[in-house]
This record gives structure tokens, sequence and C-alpha cells, in this order.
């Protein structure tokens, strides 16, 4: 990641230029919450922001941003074009990775200075370090979201909202799903769906005793269902497993 060029910094109490109703920018701006109370809403959602979090906004996103005039909002802001350009907003608790912790108290005592040069070169070295991490925890949470699938592929096929399995938003998971394995959940669910089935057809398993298995209206729609994905009616590919299977006796 680089951090190309440095528009604005600074740490200050959040005053009556704010609010911000639905604002673009063509860069980002990273925030970090000193003290007080402010939110923020992307993508439909609305959320505070809480002290000692970094954020960083990506860019050519609606955004609007508040304050509680009652309860003094300080923070700290960097406004930059990074390359590659973040696509999502990242929120980390600055607290919980002593080297993330330094790295912003560095920036914050150069950003008072100001100081440009080291300002730059440490928010460069912020946004690498999180990006990298956040790369990393994306890799291995969508390996938790495929081992779901894999256990429970029938009701995440019928229901792809996997919200209630893990606690996050669904399209913050079909996008690290996405992101990890260049397919959807419900997708790669289908594909494991059609190996349970043919499976099944391989063992001669009668199709009506399928159907009701995985909770089908009837044979016909079952029918229509595997034909749409597979190309041929059930009934069809049943018979050439058993052509085939007869040959070879």
């Amino acid at each position: 990641m680089l951090c190309d060029l440095i528009l604005e910094h600074g740490e200050e109490k959040v005053g009556s230029y704010w609010p911000y109703k639905n604002i673009i920018r063509p860069f980002s701006m990273i925030y970090y919450a000193v003290n007080g109370s402010g939110c923020y809403t992307i993508d439909g959602e609305t959320r505070p922001f809480i002290k000692n979090h970094l954020y960083i906004f990506p860019p050519n996103k609606a955004l609007s941003l508040d304050y509680d005039a009652n309860d003094e909002f300080r923070l700290l802001f960097v406004h930059v074009y990074i390359t590659p350009e973040p696509t999502q907003l990242f929120s980390i608790d600055v607290t919980s990775d002593k080297f993330l912790e330094h790295i912003v108290k560095l920036i914050r005592s150069y950003v008072k200075k100001p100081d440009i040069i080291y300002t730059q070169k440490l928010t460069e070295l912020l946004v690498s370090y999180i990006f990298e991490r956040k790369t990393s925890n994306t890799s291995s949470f969508g390996n938790e979201i495929k081992n779901y699938i894999e256990h429970n592929y029938i009701e995440v096929y019928k229901d792809s909202n996997l919200s209630t399995a893990f606690n996050y938003s669904n399209s913050h998971l079909l996008k690290i799903f996405k992101d990890s394995f260049n397919t959807t959940p419900r997708k790669y669910a289908l594909k494991l769906l059609m190996q349970h089935i043919l499976n099944l057809l391989r063992e001669g398993v009668p199709i009506n005793q399928i159907s009701s298995s995985l909770d089908f209206s009837s044979p016909e729609n079952f029918s229509k269902f595997f034909k749409k994905n597979y190309g041929c009616p059930p009934s069809a590919f049943s018979q050439r497993h058993s052509k085939k299977h007869s040959d070879k006796k």
C-alpha cells in the first residue's frame, strides 16, 4: 500500500463545520477517535465512533458524519490518497495491538508539529500493516464460513443469510467469502448439494426418496431443479448410471 499524497492532517476538536451529510471524497479519510461522541453513516448503517478506534474510510462512497455538541469530540485525521484504493471500511481497536498503538502515538506527535514527511511515512506504515493484517484475518474467516457451509449446505442453499450463524451482517459475510473464494455462499452450497444428489442417484436411491429427504415440494419440482442445474432430468442420469453399471458387469 502506498500513501501517494496527504492532503490534510491534524488533531482537533470537532466544531461547527460538522455534520457532513452524504459527502463523497476521491481520497481516503483516516480518523482516530481520541475522546467524545460522534457517529458515521456508510452503506446505510449508522455507527458510533469508539474511543481509541482507528477508521479508514474508502474513497468515492457516500459518508455522513455527526457529533454530540454536548460531549466534546476530538479526533486525529489524515486525508490521503492510497494506492491501491481500499474498497471497504476498516475499523480497528488500536489498544488491542501494541505495534499499532505505537504507530498512532507517533503520528499524533508528528501531526502536532506538524511534520508532513514523517506523517506520510508513518501513515503508509500504518495502512500497510492494517491491510496485511485484515487480509490475513479475512482469509481465515473465509475458511470458517466455508467450513460452516460444508456442514450445512442444504440450509445455506435454501436460505443464504448467514448473519445468525456468525453475528455479522450478511453483506459483510458475502464480501469476505467472495473475496476469499471468488464465489458466493449460495453458489458454493449449490455445488455441494448437487454433488450430494449425484452421489445418491449413483447409489440407486429413488428420485421420490431424494426429493422427500431434501424437502422439495414434489418430485416434479425436484426434477425441474435437477435439470436446471445439471442439464438433464434425474431419471436420465439414473438410467445412464445404471447402464454403465450393467456394462461393467
